[in-house]
């Protein structure tokens, strides 16, 4: 697939269209659709210790990746360890609460799946490419301090004064999601289990803390580590943690993926922290904190609607979104068996279904594919209840296809021109409640024949089914499916005129709800005959 292509489909999810009273999607994601690109590191020169071929590029926002390779680590502290917490807190600070630190017992072993973590802290200038596509919102004023994203002085410091779902909207567009609070203290303390990323005695020399530049009370006149308040995201080298990643312990403190729960003694596989909650847990420490704040154990936790000029956040990708080596990833390849026609009104019936391919996206979710004579079959099952609508993209080559079911219904066509797409075809928008006509039922499968598919989605199926009839003229094809759930009414969304890989821009009037997927691998589709 090439680099326009695959830039194409990611931008795209950024213009989804939803109308005639169809929804815009929750907060949450749901689906997914494209794969990130990855090349070898050049901007940041990796850790002695770690092979190049550990070190990617992610082509959105230019950031540096690390491989975190699997392993099992004692997460938390012990009563012992939380004792010393205490008295180091006391040291520096005049409030020091027992139950805050004991958050952190019991130490517990947890075995983790190998992940890429940023290198650094998301930066500034790279958080303004998410803004400049219409995704992200541009930071200012926040609960506790103010925003430095419109300074030009500080376009390589850490983005701060955004709320956890400002940060994880920017991971997904980005290719990833946050790290879960197991995943970041791992990249923090490793196996050793250290207490800083350097090591069990603190040094502020190694890290941007509360030293004598900063103007709070609890500030420590021990160290001068330069800076008043945040620092360029790749300073401090010297405290990098054990795989290569920098500032954990201090600079910016940074949101994790968990809601705050308790600590058990139960060995854990890849933990991701209770389901609900009313707090977000922050990890490390930040130019405000003191040196009990710098250590990988500590749990703080806000409100997730919170912003600080002290928080920011990093980014992680699992090892199945980036490539095992070189600058580019393979398309899965999928063959779509043979079976009998279902019947396309929206409900995957017993029996419809059961000589199909089953593909399962990121949260569960279940896409069926089946072929019969020159027809592929598409079906979405979603894990979870709650209408949805959905968008299939076949890659011609030259051009893109893009399909689009919900209670508007459509096909647009975007062709290649260099580096280039341009919209030669718009959506040709037909609405029809077709739950009391039997005309309107007629009108609306009369005209997607016409454009050579049919679909019903979830307002005339059970909510959270989906299914399509695409016509194949080639094969095999190039297919990419997402859906996105619905969850209140909003106007249609013009989809752009022109995309490039270099400025993509939103139309005027922007979108309602930010639209929120994760990734997905685009699949080479060979359909039996």
């Amino acid at each position: 697939m090439t680099r326009p292509m695959r830039a194409f489909a990611a931008i795209m999810l950024q213009f989804l269209i939803t109308s005639c009273g169809i929804t815009t999607p929750t907060a949450e994601p749901t689906a997914q659709i494209w794969t990130p690109i990855y090349s070898t590191a050049t901007s940041i020169p990796p850790k002695a210790a770690t092979s190049q071929s550990d070190n990617r590029t992610r082509s959105a926002d230019g950031m540096a990746l690390i491989l975190v390779p699997e392993g099992t680590f004692n997460m938390g502290s012990t009563l012992g360890e939380v004792e010393d917490a205490i008295a180091l807190c006391r040291e520096h600070y005049g409030i020091c609460n027992n139950w805050y630190y004991m958050r952190e017992f019991p130490r517990h072993a947890v075995t983790l799946d190998s992940f890429w973590i940023d290198q650094t802290e998301v930066s500034n200038d790279q958080y303004r490419k998410c803004v400049q596509a219409g995704i992200c919102s541009a930071p200012s004023m926040c609960k506790k301090g103010g925003s430095t994203f419109a300074d030009p002085e500080k376009s390589d410091h850490p983005v701060v004064c955004i709320s956890w779902d400002e940060a994880q909207n920017y991971c997904q567009w980005a290719g990833g999601r946050l790290p879960t609070e197991a995943e970041w203290e791992y990249a923090f303390r490793g196996e050793a289990g250290s207490i800083f990323t350097w090591g069990d005695e603190f040094n502020g020399s190694q890290l941007n803390y509360c030293d004598q530049n900063c103007n709070q009370s609890h500030a420590d006149d021990r160290f001068n580590d330069g800076h008043a308040m945040t620092a360029p995201v790749g300073s401090y080298p010297d405290g990098e943690s054990w795989v290569g990643a920098l500032n954990m312990g201090g600079n910016a403190s940074e949101w994790v993926f968990d809601w705050l729960g308790d600590y058990f003694s139960d060995v854990e596989s890849n933990p991701s922290g209770p389901s609900v909650g009313n707090e977000k847990i922050i990890k490390g420490g930040s130019w405000f904190g003191h040196p009990t704040y710098c250590r990988g154990a500590l749990r703080a936790s806000v409100d997730p609607e919170t912003s600080f000029d002290n928080l920011g956040f990093r980014c992680v990708v699992p090892p199945k979104q980036g490539p095992e080596s070189g600058t580019d990833t393979t398309l899965h390849e999928i063959v779509v068996p043979s079976g009998n026609p279902p019947i396309i009104n929206g409900t995957i019936a017993p029996g419809e279904w059961d000589d199909a391919l089953v593909e399962t996206f990121a949260d569960g979710s279940e896409l069926l594919l089946l072929s019969a004579g020159n027809y592929l079959y598409l079906g979405i099952r979603s894990n979870t209840p709650g209408m949805i609508a959905g968008n299939v993209f076949i890659n011609h080559g030259d051009e893109i296809s893009i399909m689009h079911s919900s209670a508007a219904l459509g096909t647009a066509v975007y062709q290649k021109n260099e580096k280039s797409w341009h919209q030669i075809q718009d959506f040709t928008w037909q609405c029809r409640d077709t739950s009391s006509s039997e005309f309107a039922q007629d009108e609306r499968d009369a005209f997607l024949q016409d454009e050579g598919w049919l679909a019903f989605n979830s307002r005339i199926g059970t909510p959270e089914e989906l299914e399509y009839q695409i016509e194949v003229t080639g094969n095999p094809i190039q297919l990419a499916v997402n859906f996105i759930r619905a969850s209140k009414p909003s106007e249609k969304i013009p989809w752009p005129a022109f995309l490039n890989d270099d400025s993509i821009k939103p139309t005027p009037g922007e979108l309602p709800d930010l639209l929120v997927f994760s990734p997905e691998l685009w699949a080479t589709v060979d359909v039996s005959r």
